[in-house]
């Protein structure tokens, strides 16, 4: 495993298939220690499918994941310590309908640790503070607004303190103001407790507002890896394509030669 820039996560050679839809096709990317990588492409394209093989709720058909210098596929030791490193704020926020806030943010807490009653309280209140939420641990989470619910899946997902952070589609289903709000959050979140983030959306306000790095896969391969500003000053036509939201030009990439176990597909 190349470790030259610190690299914490790495892809490499993933391939992923469901049933006929080879969506993952081949998929290597380094994620360095400390940074937030936004994984930009259209809808489809297997964002959420890439960020799921970190911790084992989707398994790739072939290739390699390192964890912090593990190689987690097939290893379920391997895979149970990436899962404790990492936490996971879901695209619908994933609470349980049936538990309050505060009951929502104490599961973590009941199941791993030894805390008094008081003390997960008062852990509860530090979190919500942490997301900018205060006076909501009674409420159920049909009572909170879009972003409050994202809000709550964050606290959540830090009262377990991971080193990685995992965000699929933050902003989905939010106003402009609210979203905005969410990367506000997500970026100041990281500058507070010292995170990697993996950020998986189509919202190209999320890149300017909280990326280091942004990787955007097309047709199962990472096609373009590098700076935000290198990003908008692309000029490959598919990058061009997807910032500019053009919906009639039809540009292909070029596929490389397909490998053995490719060409049954």
């Amino acid at each position: 495993m190349n470790t030259e820039h610190e690299c914490l996560i790495w892809w490499e050679e993933v391939h992923k298939s469901f049933g006929a839809n080879h969506v993952l096709r081949g998929v290597t990317l380094q994620v360095c220690q400390g940074e937030t990588l936004v994984i930009i492409g259209r809808s489809g394209c297997g964002k959420s499918v890439l960020l799921k093989t970190l911790v084992g709720l989707i398994s790739p058909d072939s290739g390699r994941i390192w964890v912090k210098d593990r190689q987690i596929v097939g290893d379920p030791s391997a895979m149970a310590e990436a899962q404790r490193l990492c936490g996971m704020v879901f695209q619908g926020a994933a609470l349980f309908d049936s538990l309050s806030v505060a009951e929502n943010l104490a599961l973590p807490y009941w199941e791993n640790t030894d805390l008094s009653k008081g003390e997960i309280e008062e852990r509860i209140r530090s979190l919500l503070a942490l997301v900018g939420l205060r006076d909501v641990e009674q409420l159920m989470p049909a009572e909170l607004s879009g972003g409050m619910r994202k809000r709550v899946s964050l606290a959540r997902a830090l009262a377990d303190e991971p080193e990685i952070m995992l965000y699929d589609e933050p902003t989905t289903g939010l106003d402009p103001i609210m979203a905005d709000a969410i990367n506000e959050l997500i970026r100041s979140t990281q500058d507070k407790v010292k995170l990697t983030s993996i950020v998986v959306t189509h919202d190209l306000s999320t890149v300017r507002k909280v990326a280091n790095h942004v990787a955007m896969l097309h047709e199962g391969r990472i096609i373009f890896h590098g700076t935000p500003d290198e990003l908008f000053a692309s000029a490959d036509p598919v990058v061009t394509q997807f910032i500019q939201g053009r919906a009639d030009a039809r540009v292909e990439v070029p596929r490389p030669e397909l490998r053995e176990h490719e060409i049954d597909e």
